[in-house]
């Protein structure tokens, strides 16, 4: 990122040609690049901590030791610096429209539902859900619920829940077993009558159907 933002010559470069040549100068210049592409990188990571949407590890932890702001234990950068940004950005009285704002900021225009009802006194929150399984869906629903609990008046009921539907990856099977009984009644003296077959199918645990018919020898 730094090379990208503000890329600096070598050292080396800085020295007449005949000079870079000999071993001395290169070995010279090559402990003092190093020391300097530290410092070079502090002065980039400063420059990014002045603001929250570029903030590194550090800096972020500085505002939230500011502000006293506590994460989650597995919140990702991203997360935190949403805290920090609503601590920042959040200011009295709160409305409908900001809260929607940081909403969207949070979540994406497109993953967010709000449903207000001021009549009844009642906000409900549905967020899309990004993948069927995961822990960012969780973390996701997490930082709504910091921020409705910051902005939401105490007198409203507030519902957030994770939605979406995904295709089955994988074969769904009921519970219990499925077997099939077979009753055979025939008798013994005299094969020239029609005679009785008693089937019996089970389903799963309890249900079964049964079917008996006549059947006849050829």
């Amino acid at each position: 990122m730094l090379k990208e933002l503000q890329p600096h010559k070598r050292l080396l470069d800085y020295l007449p040609d005949f000079l870079q040549h000999y071993r001395e100068y290169q070995v010279t210049t090559s402990l003092a690049q190093t020391e300097l592409d530290v410092i070079l990188e502090r002065i980039d990571a400063l420059l990014s901590d002045l603001f929250v949407d570029t903030a590194t590890l550090s800096g972020i932890e500085h505002r939230e030791q500011m502000y006293g702001v506590i994460p989650e234990p597995n919140a990702t950068l991203e997360e935190r610096r949403f805290a920090v940004k609503m601590k920042e950005t959040t200011s009295l009285p709160y409305t409908i429209r900001q809260y929607r704002e940081l909403l969207y900021e949070l979540c994406g225009a497109e993953n967010v539902e709000i449903t207000l009802k001021a009549n009844e006194y009642y906000l409900g929150v549905r967020i899309r859900a990004a993948q069927p399984t995961g822990g960012e869906n969780l973390a996701m629903l997490r930082s709504v619920n910091l921020l409705s609990k910051q902005m939401v008046p105490a007198n409203m009921v507030y519902f957030a829940v994770l939605f979406n539907h995904f295709e089955p990856e994988h074969t769904l099977y009921t519970a219990g077993a499925v077997s099939m009984k077979r009753n055979y009644q025939i008798p013994m003296s005299v094969i020239s009558r029609d005679y009785d077959m008693q089937e019996t199918t089970y389903y799963g645990s309890s249900l079964c159907s049964r079917i008996k018919q006549p059947i006849k020898e050829v």
